[in-house]
């Protein structure tokens, strides 16, 4: 088998073929948009350009609101050993957790 650059090989590194490498690299890097995408903002929980946990804040007062998330943060540490997935689970803990401090950082101001 020829290589670019020996002689009887026309391909150009780079240009005419694609080394293993770099596919599996970019299947990685794939992987790791497409579960960032499921943590913080999953298709099924966006209708009409509005996020759902826009909507549950707008609906309730601060307390209830730091409560909601409190108890995903919780849901999410009880069960993420469980889990195929079990960091998934607990980036989505963060996320919330997040939120949280967000929150209650907003409530000081």
């Amino acid at each position: 088998m020829t290589r670019p650059g020996e002689k009887g090989c026309d391909a150009v590194e780079g240009k005419d073929f694609v080394r293993i490498e770099d596919v599996l690299r970019d299947t990685a890097l794939r992987g790791a948009v497409a579960q960032a995408d499921a943590v913080n903002s999953p298709a099924h929980y966006n209708q009409g350009g509005i996020e759902a946990i826009e909507g549950i804040e707008a609906s309730m007062v601060p307390e209830a609101y730091a409560g909601y998330l409190k108890g995903n943060i919780m849901k999410y540490l009880w069960r993420y050993e469980k889990k195929e997935k079990p960091v998934q689970d607990l980036k989505k803990a963060r996320w919330y957790l997040d939120r949280l401090i967000s929150a209650l950082e907003d409530q000081k101001d």
